[in-house]
C-alpha cells in the first residue's frame, strides 16, 4: 500500500493534471501568507473587502484575470481580480497606479494595498500599491500551467 499524499502534494498534483486545485489553496504553501492573514481590519480577504467600504485593505492573491482600458484623457488603467482563499477581488488600477505598478501586476501572487470603494452593489479596491511577492511552492505550479495553457490557446 502506497502512503497518501500530503495536502500540498495532491494540490500540486491537482494542478499538474487539471489546472486546479481542490484539497489545498496555491497560497496554503507560501511562508507569510498564511489563513491568518487578517489584522483589525487594516488586512482583509476576499468577500471581507465587501464589509469595509472606505477602509484602507491589504489583500494577497493570485491575479487569475486583467483587463487593460484606455481612459477618455488617453491614459491607461487596469482592471486586476485576485483569488484569494475566501474568494475574488476586483482591484483598479487608475493610470497613475497602473504605470507605478504594471510591471507587479503579472506577478504569480501578489499583494495589493487601498480603499475599498463602493458603488452599484459592488466592492472594488482601488489600489494604491502593488507589489508582487517571490514564491516558491505551489503558487508556481499554478503559475507554470497557467503559462502553459496560454501558449497553446
Amino acid at each position: 500500500e502506497l502512503p497518501e499524499y500530503d495536502a500540498l502534494d495532491r494540490m500540486r498534483h491537482e494542478i499538474r493534471s487539471c489546472g486546479l486545485w481542490f484539497s489545498a489553496h496555491p497560497l496554503d504553501g507560501i511562508e507569510g501568507v498564511g489563513a491568518d492573514a487578517g489584522d483589525a481590519g487594516r488586512r482583509a480577504r476576499g468577500p471581507t473587502v465587501t464589509r469595509h467600504p472606505g477602509r484602507r485593505v491589504t489583500v494577497v492573491g493570485l491575479p487569475c484575470a486583467m483587463r487593460r482600458v484606455e481612459t477618455k484623457q488617453g491614459g491607461l488603467m487596469l482592471f486586476l481580480t485576485l483569488a484569494d482563499r475566501s474568494g475574488l477581488v476586483e482591484c483598479v488600477l487608475f493610470p497613475d497606479a497602473y504605470r507605478r505598478f504594471a510591471a507587479a501586476a503579472r506577478g504569480e501572487v501578489v499583494r495589493a494595498t487601498g480603499r475599498v470603494d463602493e458603488a452599484l452593489g459592488a466592492c472594488t479596491l482601488t489600489v494604491e500599491a502593488l507589489e508582487a511577492l517571490a514564491v516558491a511552492g505551489p503558487a508556481n505550479e499554478l503559475a507554470g500551467e497557467r503559462s502553459r495553457n496560454a501558449s497553446v490557446a
